[in-house]
């Protein structure tokens, strides 16, 4: 009884993390060798010909902060919706109610946060935490669709159809720096050779949404092919 009392406890509090795998097919040009770093590539060459493949500078290619930063900045992974529980919190991704179209960020090394409240078809409440804005409001309501400005930074709002007056806990927003979600990424991001004997990277993603765990590598393998 003990043991399933905290097992209950543990999935109740703690943030689900689901991980997301996908492979990448690489290919050799004209044959299917392979190098790795620190191989005789003089006595590969004579034994295979044509053109080799290092598997480890691809990997280091999939993984640099240059492909991760397109990949953010192209798709937006720098937006996240969540929903406040009473316990713990979940990341929405596409099934947030809304969407955030930032028009002009006012500092881009800044993360910006706001809480989403009382929503109808027509509005909604949006809150800030305090001391963010220094001298200005810290909640007041807004239309759908309208331009809205904090600070000099200027976004708008644009809710999806169906959205629910009966939404019973608080959401809330962030827009985080493109460098700080490429480190986030890069903290969960595994990607190595499939095999010794296979041109086959294997990329594997953690995150607190499986879907937005999936968009992201799926973005990662078609940036790297649009780069090679």
């Amino acid at each position: 009884a003990i043991c399933i009392g905290l097992g209950v406890l543990y999935t109740r509090y703690v943030t689900p993390v689901y991980k997301a795998s996908t492979k990448v097919f690489i290919r050799n040009g004209d044959d299917n060798s392979t190098t790795r770093s620190g191989s005789n590539d003089i006595i590969d060459n004579a034994l295979f010909g044509g053109k080799q493949v290092n598997i480890d500078n691809e990997i280091v290619l999939i993984q640099s902060k240059d492909l991760l930063s397109r990949v953010v900045e192209k798709f937006q992974f720098n937006i996240q919706y969540f929903n406040e529980g009473n316990i713990k919190r979940s990341e929405l991704y596409t099934d947030a109610p809304f969407i955030y179209e930032p028009l002009h960020i006012q500092d881009s090394t800044t993360t910006l946060l706001f809480f989403i409240k009382n929503i109808s078809k027509d509005s909604a409440l949006l809150e800030l935490d305090k001391g963010v804005e220094k001298g200005g409001k810290h909640a007041f309501y807004f239309h759908w669709g309208s331009e809205v400005t904090l600070g000099k930074s200027r976004f708008k709002l644009l809710a999806k159809s169906g959205v629910s007056e009966k939404q019973l806990f608080p959401l809330y927003v962030t827009w985080s720096p493109v460098n700080r979600t490429v480190s986030e990424i890069e903290k969960n991001l595994m990607v190595s050779p499939y095999s010794q004997k296979t041109t086959v990277i294997q990329l594997d993603l953690k995150a607190a949404n499986g879907k937005r765990a999936a968009d992201i590598l799926d973005a990662i393998v078609n940036e790297y092919k649009l780069m090679n």
